[in-house]
């Protein structure tokens, strides 16, 4: 194949890929990337609202948590930064039927998958709030959002490692969106608050996998519009070095008052 070839060809590929008429309609990928298939909706007994950054809203962003939100047939899904003045946000606040939570982690925050931990009250159903966006992004919508400061936290204990292996975490222990999901329905189903069929929680994994196998093939075709990683590769865990920035920068964001 000639340069000429390989441009027009490169050309013709993201015209398909910009072509509305390929776009999934859930997922909002392009119909090559779409990860619906992977994923095996369910119902839970808790219901989930995802508090989406906007940029995490993109069709370019491989969103995590717009897998969840599809996953999980009792969830919401919310895009905003200031979620104090957000309507729908400030509905689901007022539910007198649920007992809010927010999936944060901090000093003061339930570990949910810690058996040592006071037991979650079951006066109430659950509904938890999660933040998804990056971790930066994450921690100006906390920070912005006061009415979260107010809800008590869970989060998980630092042994947990992500294995969404083409994202940069600022820390082992930061989750994707749809990790997160998967080991918080662990947990909440050692605390017998949940009962999931194995197949249907392991798909949330399964979409993850899927789609990270999908784009480190597409940055190892040269034929392919993301090619251009022989300079700039996916890198091995092992082989990361943490941003320095993190060193000294709070990952998370911290509400003294609470």
């Amino acid at each position: 194949m000639n340069k000429e070839q390989y441009l027009k060809q490169k050309k013709q590929y993201k015209k398909q890929q910009n072509d509305p008429r390929t776009v999934c309609k859930k997922c909002l990928r392009p119909s090559p990337a779409c990860f619906c298939a992977h994923l095996s909706p369910f119902k839970t007994e808790t219901k989930f609202c995802f508090l989406m950054h906007p940029l995490e809203a993109k069709p370019s962003q491989i969103g995590t948590g717009r897998m969840s939100h599809i996953a999980l047939i009792n969830s919401h899904l919310i895009i905003d930064t200031d979620f104090d003045q957000n309507q729908e946000f400030l509905k689901l606040l007022k539910l007198q039927e649920y007992n809010p939570y927010l999936l944060y982690p901090g000093d003061k925050s339930l570990k949910i998958d810690d058996e040592t931990s006071p037991a979650i009250p079951s006066n109430k159903k659950l509904l938890i709030f999660i933040l998804d966006g990056t971790w930066p992004c994450a921690k100006k919508m906390m920070k912005k959002t006061t009415k979260l400061h107010q809800l008590p936290k869970i989060s998980f204990s630092t042994q947990l490692e992500s294995q969404f292996s083409i994202k940069h975490q600022p820390a082992k222990y930061c989750l994707s969106t749809i990790e997160s999901v998967h080991y918080l329905l662990g947990a909440l189903e050692k605390h017998e608050i949940e009962k999931i069929a194995p197949k249907q929680k392991a798909s949330l994994l399964n979409a993850l996998n899927e789609n990270v196998l999908f784009h480190q093939r597409c940055a190892a075709d040269p034929n392919n519009n993301s090619y251009a990683r022989e300079t700039f590769p996916y890198k091995e865990k092992k082989q990361r070095v943490a941003s320095k920035k993190w060193e000294t920068r709070s990952i998370c964001y911290r509400d003294e008052t609470s």
